[in-house]
């Protein structure tokens, strides 16, 4: 075997390696959120804490990527607008929506937005449906579907409120996604992701100021602070720049396939961490979800959406 071959195949299944752990660690976040739930009722409180401990993590990002700062003016706009979408707007409706229901249920919601990207896609940009992706979507939303009706969902009015805060955030992180697929050629994407980062954490910390007297921010207990930092690290910073050097070496559909052990990671964590109960529903709307997910991913090209 060829030394190019070796290397290849190495970078290969470093790529996949890096993908699985960014994608439990991003399932992780539902848990550390619902935990901190029982220290505070606070979303804005619990979100605003984790961005402070994110942020010198992405400002660093920019620091050690600034070479490759882009020239043109109108792309900091854009940066800025798809940050505050994508990491503050659609942040803010995930942590609401999981004052309302389950870790697993949150995460199986949330990882619809690649069909959501078709759609919008389809309504705004003007993009045809194929066969692929319009099986997708019934797929995808059949396995939804088949999960609220055996876990009575759509029978809580309560789980009603918290369905429809993740799934505003799932299409406000989608926007995200299709912004940036015309940013990240240009730029790169850890600098692009340092970058929106940045300023979702610096809009985010505004918010509480504005909101919330600031002293709001220091008289917490130590479970609190530690909540938030881990989240910070485990589920924010750790993956966000694992899964870009990932996508970098496999591609992004598939990165799409190996991250498809979120959801479930998340229905496992949910059990052990959180006592959430496993419903054979779960199981089959999950399994019927995901297919939906990984051929919409599959089927769509990867037209320069490669990590630079």
């Amino acid at each position: 075997m060829k030394i190019d071959e070796i290397k290849s195949k190495w970078s290969f299944g470093v790529g996949i390696f890096l993908v699985i752990i960014s994608a439990l660690g991003f399932s992780a976040k539902s848990i550390f959120v619902k935990l901190a739930f029982q220290e505070t009722p606070n979303p804005i409180l619990i979100l605003t804490l984790r961005m402070i401990f994110s942020i010198p993590f992405f400002i660093l990002g920019i620091f050690f990527q600034r070479m490759n700062l882009p020239k043109d003016k109108n792309l900091y706009f854009q940066i800025v607008l798809y940050g505050i979408l994508g990491n503050y707007i659609a942040s803010i409706f995930d942590f609401y929506g999981l004052e309302y229901i389950s870790a697993g249920l949150e995460r199986i919601i949330l990882f619809t937005y690649p069909t959501i990207v078709v759609v919008l896609s389809f309504i705004f940009l003007k993009k045809p449906l194929h066969k692929k992706e319009i099986i997708s979507l019934f797929l995808t939303y059949g396995g939804i579907f088949s999960i609220f009706l055996g876990e009575g969902v759509l029978l809580d009015k309560k789980n009603i409120i918290g369905v429809i805060w993740v799934f505003l955030a799932a299409i406000a992180y989608s926007g995200f996604l299709i912004g940036s697929g015309n940013i990240i050629p240009k730029m790169g994407a850890v600098l692009y992701t340092s970058m929106a980062m940045t300023t979702a954490s610096v809009t985010v910390i505004f918010h509480y100021i504005i909101v919330f007297p600031i002293q709001g921010l220091f008289n917490n207990s130590s479970r609190i602070y530690l909540l938030t930092f881990l989240m910070a690290i485990i589920s924010t910073v750790i993956p966000v720049f694992l899964l870009s050097q990932g996508i970098k070496r496999i591609g992004s559909s598939k990165s799409a396939i190996v991250g498809s052990v979120g959801p479930v990671s998340t229905l496992v964590l949910g059990n052990i961490f959180l006592n959430e109960p496993i419903h054979i529903s779960e199981i089959f709307g999950t399994i019927v979800l995901i297919s939906g997910v990984l051929l919409v991913s599959t089927a769509k090209k990867e037209e320069g959406l490669e990590i630079k």
